[in-house]
């Protein structure tokens, strides 16, 4: 896990760029979504079988990027899914 902190314009999200397209180029699976958007799609109902189909799908690429963490509130469902999107990486060994 790589995690790149600072105040806003110090280029976080460029590195993290670079760092995905180093990555596309030695064949790693990469994907890039920003915590807002991330937020958007997860659904509010744990129960709702898109759920397990999001976090399946965010638990499948070599490189996860998640940008813009910490710009947005993050209500309980949502942290709860980024918990469990963590969790479920580490052990993978992703």
């Amino acid at each position: 896990m790589v995690l790149f902190t600072g105040p806003p314009g110090v280029s976080k999200t460029h590195l993290a760029i670079g760092l995905g397209l180093v990555a596309v180029r030695i064949g790693y699976s990469v994907y890039f979504i920003t915590l807002s958007e991330l937020a958007d799609q997860i659904p509010k109902d744990r129960a709702d079988s898109r759920w397990v189909e999001k976090l399946r799908v965010l638990s499948h690429p070599r490189l996860l990027i998640i940008d813009e963490v910490g710009y947005v509130p993050l209500d309980p469902v949502v942290s709860y899914f980024v918990s469990s999107l963590v969790c479920r990486r580490y052990e993978k060994g992703r």
